[in-house]
C-alpha cells in the first residue's frame, strides 16, 4: 500500500516537438496535426516520491482520418511512456503470510515456524513510494464529425 500523499507529484523536463501537418486534402479537409515528442527530466511519481535520476518522457498523438459520405472523420490514437533511466531493481513483494501459533513456550523451527501476525499491535508497516515505469495507450473519436457524416448519409 502505497503511503497517503498530501501534494501533486511533481515534474519537471525539457525536450523537443515535432509536428506534422497534412494539407494534401486540400484547405478545407486539413486534419489535426500529428505531434511527437521527447522529453528529460525528473518525475517523481516515477522515482519513489522523490527527485532520483533521470526520466525520459515520450508522447505520440495521431489523427487516423478517412472519409464517410465525403465528410472527413478521425479516429486520434495517442499513447505516453515514463521510463526511469536507470538500472532495475527487484525487490521483494511484502507478502502476507499465516502465521501459525506455536502457543506459549514453544520455539520456531523450520519445520514448524511460528511468527508474529501483521494484526499483531508490535507490528509496524512501513509503506514505500511507488517507483515504476508508466505508460497508457488511448484511443478518441470525434463524435460530432462522426455524428454529422452518419446523418447526412441517411438523407
Amino acid at each position: 500500500m502505497p503511503p497517503d500523499r498530501e501534494r501533486f507529484y511533481r515534474q519537471y523536463g525539457a525536450g523537443i516537438r515535432y509536428t506534422s501537418y497534412d494539407t494534401s486534402g486540400g484547405e478545407s479537409k486539413v486534419p489535426p496535426p500529428s505531434m511527437y515528442s521527447a522529453t528529460i527530466g525528473q518525475d517523481q511519481m516515477i522515482t519513489g516520491g522523490f527527485y532520483r535520476g533521470t526520466v525520459l518522457k515520450f508522447d505520440a498523438f495521431y489523427p487516423l482520418t478517412f472519409e464517410v459520405n465525403d465528410k472527413p472523420v478521425a479516429i486520434y490514437l495517442f499513447g505516453t511512456a515514463n521510463m526511469a533511466v536507470q538500472k532495475p531493481a527487484n525487490r521483494t513483494p511484502r507478502a502476507l503470510q499465516l502465521v501459525q501459533d506455536c502457543g506459549s513456550g514453544a520455539t520456531s523451527t523450520e519445520q514448524n515456524p511460528c511468527g508474529v501476525p501483521i494484526w499483531d499491535p508490535n507490528v509496524a508497516v512501513i509503506a514505500r513510494a511507488s517507483a515504476r515505469d508508466t505508460c497508457r495507450f488511448g484511443v478518441g473519436i470525434d463524435v460530432i464529425s462522426f455524428s454529422k457524416a452518419i446523418v447526412s448519409s441517411a438523407q
